[in-house]
């Protein structure tokens, strides 16, 4: 049987550059080097104000239409 040729890494991975800033690098994230790529994403969103009405009487708190009587204090 005939060997197959192992593949030998090249000593030096191949390097491209990034289309938006032009930094040579070998990691890309949506096509682009790790600086430009993480760019405009968001990872979590919040609201800007949450707003809580807590009752004077009883300190239940009502929130998004709900009300929530087991933060009452004692």
């Amino acid at each position: 049987m005939p060997k197959t040729p192992t593949h030998t890494p090249h000593p030096r991975p191949r390097t491209l550059f990034c289309p938006e800033c032009g930094r040579e690098t070998t990691e890309f994230y949506n096509n682009r080097c790790r600086d430009c790529g993480g760019k405009g994403v968001t990872i979590i969103e919040r609201p800007p104000v949450i707003k809580i009405r807590i009752c004077p009487v009883c300190g239940a708190y009502h929130t998004r239409g709900k009300v929530d009587r087991s933060a009452r204090s004692e």
